[in-house]
C-alpha cells in the first residue's frame, strides 16, 4: 500500500486516479489504517463485497487498471512491486495512452 500511495502522490497531479477498495472491513478500521500508513488516496468501503464480483477481481489483492476511456485495460492479481521502475513506466504509459 505505501508504494501505491507514492504513485498516487507522484502521478496524481498528472491525472492518475487511484482508488483502494476495503472489502468487509469496518469504517473505523479503515480510518485507523489510513492514519497509520498516511494514505491520502480514496478508499472505498465495500462492506458487502459488491465491488469484487463486478470487476471480476479474483484473489486479494487485485489491481485493476482502467484507461482514460473508462474500460478495463488489465487485471493484475496478487502482490506486485509498485515501487519499482517497471511500475513507474507502466503508469507513465497509461497517462499518455
Amino acid at each position: 500500500m505505501p508504494a501505491k500511495e507514492a504513485l498516487h502522490r507522484e502521478f496524481g497531479p498528472q491525472g492518475l486516479a487511484l482508488v483502494g477498495v476495503s472489502i468487509g472491513e469496518a469504517a473505523a478500521s479503515v480510518r485507523a489504517f489510513r492514519q497509520e500508513f498516511g494514505i491520502t488516496h480514496p478508499l472505498l468501503l465495500d462492506a458487502r463485497d459488491e465491488v469484487t464480483p463486478r470487476y471480476n477481481a479474483r484473489g486479494h489483492p487485485t489491481t485493476i487498471l482502467i484507461g482514460r476511456c473508462g474500460r478495463i485495460i488489465e487485471r493484475i492479481p496478487g502482490e506486485r512491486d509498485w515501487g519499482g521502475e517497471t511500475a513507474r513506466v507502466l503508469i507513465q504509459w497509461l497517462l499518455i495512452a
